[in-house]
């Protein structure tokens, strides 16, 4: 039984898991690697995806969040997608990435799309046919948008993922504090100002290169007021 299929079940810590994520992890980010060039890290935050991952888990268990089809828009090499798999244990996921080799480590690419029940998208997340196949793919509990981080197809992703979310789903946004040329913080800041959504901010602020992890609420407010108890930021 993996050290994430211990966690979920109880039997392990919130310190170990979030240890584990850290050993994926690169220096720069908050992890314990050091980069070399192999392509096989975690490219996020350790302790904004052991925050998100514990929020996930106590919605679907203590909140009884149906998390039965997750959607990630921003593939890589899959590496996110399977722990947010493993975790959240959906019956179906999808995914969708421009596949391109430069930079990818092809082994780690491959096993990360074994042991699912996976649909992955190779095109372009802003296109018509990607919009039409995720139409008939849906609607989605949770979705992850990590894809492209210039305004435009932010702005398109978080359109097409609203549009396909359930009724009762959570959106995340990756990179809502990462610096110019991403402009995924220009958006989020747009999202807080409409004062539409509930929305709560996982950030590592301590770490010189923030990322950070936006939810966003799609009538799941309930499912939010567990930000209080946990420390999250949480606003409406």
């Amino acid at each position: 039984m993996s050290i994430l299929d211990r966690y979920v079940n109880g039997w392990i810590s919130d310190e170990k898991l979030y240890s584990f994520l850290k050993s994926l992890s690169n220096i720069e980010i908050g992890g314990d690697r050091l980069y070399d060039g192999t392509g096989t890290h975690f490219m996020q935050n350790p302790k904004e995806f052991h925050d998100l991952l514990q929020f996930l888990v106590k919605a679907k268990f203590d909140f009884d969040m149906k998390i039965d089809r997750i959607l990630e828009f921003g593939w890589s090499t899959g590496l996110s997608h399977t722990i947010l798999y493993k975790v959240l244990r959906p019956m179906e996921s999808v995914a969708i990435d421009l596949i391109e080799p430069s930079g990818m480590n092809t082994g780690t690419f491959l096993a990360n799309l074994r042991f699912k029940n996976l649909t992955l998208i190779a095109n372009d997340s802003t296109s018509n046919y990607t919009k039409e196949k995720l139409s008939k793919l849906g609607p989605f509990d949770f979705i992850f948008l990590d894809g492209g981080h210039d305004y435009e197809t932010v702005k398109s992703d978080f359109l097409t993922a609203k549009q396909n979310a359930s009724d009762r789903s959570v959106i995340a946004l990756h990179d809502i504090y990462a610096e110019q040329p991403c402009e995924v913080k220009r958006f989020w800041e747009e999202i807080k100002s409409s004062k539409k959504f509930k929305t709560i901010e996982f950030c590592d602020y301590e770490e010189t290169i923030k990322y950070g992890i936006g939810l966003v609420s799609i009538g799941s407010d309930d499912v939010f007021s567990q930000s209080d108890d946990q420390g999250y930021l949480c606003k409406n």
